[in-house]
C-alpha cells in the first residue's frame, strides 16, 4: 500500500522494482470522497473484483465492470458481459466473504445511475440492457444463486449483522433466480413470502413477484395489503413497491392506485411512497408511448 498526497497540478508516480504490468487498487478504503477517472481495462476490473483483498476497492471495481459492460451494451460495441459473469461467480464462490457484502457487489447499478453516466440518457436502452445482462447473470450462475439462496434460508428472525447479511444475500439471491426465468421462480418467492418472520424477508419476496407475471404475484400483493392495511407505513410499502415496477403496466398501475381509497394527496408520507416512488422509476416515468 501507498499513500499518495496529490498536491500538484501534475504529478508522475513510479513504481521500482515491479515484473510486469500493476494493477491498480486506487482509493483503497474510500481514502478520499472523490471520483477518481483511470483508465482500466475489463480484465482489470474483473481482476480486482473478485481478488481485491479492499472490500470497498472490490466493491467499486465490481460496480465499475458492470456499469461499462452496460455503456458499452447501449451503444452496441459490446454484449458479451462474460467478464462480469465471471466476477460475480468468484465473489459468489468466495468463503471468507461476507454475505453482507456479496448481497451488495453483486448486484447490478440502478437505471437511475447508468442514465447519469450518459449524456444523455435513453431510459428503455438502459432497462433493455441492463435487464438482459441481469438475466444472463441469473441464467448462467443459477447453481449458485440455489446455493446462496440455500445457505441464507434456514436461520430465523435476529437483530444481528450476520442475520441481516444473510436476509439480505436471500433476496439478492432469489431476484437472480427470476431473472434466470427459472420456472420454480414464483414457488420459491411464496414460499419465502408466506413463511417470512421479519419484513425484509416479506418484502423483498414481494418485490421479486410484483415484477412478474405468475398468478402468485396478486395473491402476494392482496394477502400484504390484507395484513397490514391498519398500519400507514408499511402500506406505505405496498404502494411504493408498485410504483418502482418495471412491467408495461406500470403507469395504468399507478393511476390507478391514485384513485385507491388509501391514498391521499395531503399525506406527504402517502404522496411520496406513490409519486415519488414513481418518479424515480426512470423507464416508466419517461415512457414514449405515454407523451
Amino acid at each position: 500500500d501507498r499513500l499518495v498526497m496529490l498536491e500538484e497540478g501534475a504529478q508522475v508516480l513510479v513504481f521500482e522494482g515491479i515484473g510486469e504490468r500493476p494493477v491498480l487498487s486506487i482509493n483503497r478504503g474510500f481514502s478520499a470522497p472523490v471520483i477518481v477517472g483511470a483508465e482500466r481495462s475489463a480484465g482489470d476490473l474483473a481482476f480486482l473484483s473478485a481478488r481485491d483483498d479492499d472490500p470497498f476497492a472490490r466493491y467499486e471495481a465490481m460496480q465499475q465492470l458492470m456499469l461499462d459492460t452496460i455503456l458499452r451494451a447501449i451503444g452496441g460495441t459490446d454484449r458479451d458481459g462474460e467478464a462480469v459473469i465471471e466476477a460475480v461467480r468468484q465473489t459468489l464462490s468466495d468463503p471468507e466473504l461476507d454475505p453482507a457484502f456479496i448481497g451488495e457487489a453483486v448486484l447490478l447499478p440502478s437505471e437511475a445511475f447508468v442514465g447519469d453516466q450518459m449524456k444523455v440518457a435513453d431510459p428503455d436502452a438502459i432497462h433493455a440492457a441492463r435487464e438482459a445482462l441481469r438475466a444472463r447473470i441469473g441464467e448462467e450462475l443459477e447453481s449458485l444463486w440455489r446455493g446462496a439462496y440455500a445457505a441464507s434460508a434456514a436461520n430465523r428472525f435476529e437483530y444481528s449483522p450476520a442475520a441481516k447479511g444473510a436476509r439480505r444475500l436471500r433476496t439478492v439471491s432469489l431476484g437472480y433466480i427470476a431473472a434466470s426465468g427459472a420456472e420454480d421462480a414464483p414457488r420459491i418467492a411464496i414460499r419465502q413470502f408466506e413463511e417470512a418472520d421479519n419484513m425484509t424477508d416479506r418484502q423483498g419476496a414481494l418485490g421479486v413477484l410484483s415484477n412478474s407475471i405468475a398468478g402468485e404475484r396478486t395473491q402476494a400483493l392482496d394477502a400484504f395489503y390484507r395484513r397490514f392495511r391498519g398500519n400507514a407505513l408499511v402500506i406505505d410499502k405496498w404502494f411504493s413497491v408498485q410504483a418502482l415496477w418495471t412491467r408495461d403496466d406500470t403507469i395504468d398501475t399507478v393511476e390507478g392506485l391514485a384513485k385507491h381509497s388509501d391514498f391521499a394527496l395531503s399525506n406527504p408520507n402517502r404522496m411520496r411512497s406513490l409519486v415519488g416512488a414513481f418518479a424515480a422509476n426512470q423507464r416508466a416515468f419517461h415512457d414514449v408511448s405515454r407523451r
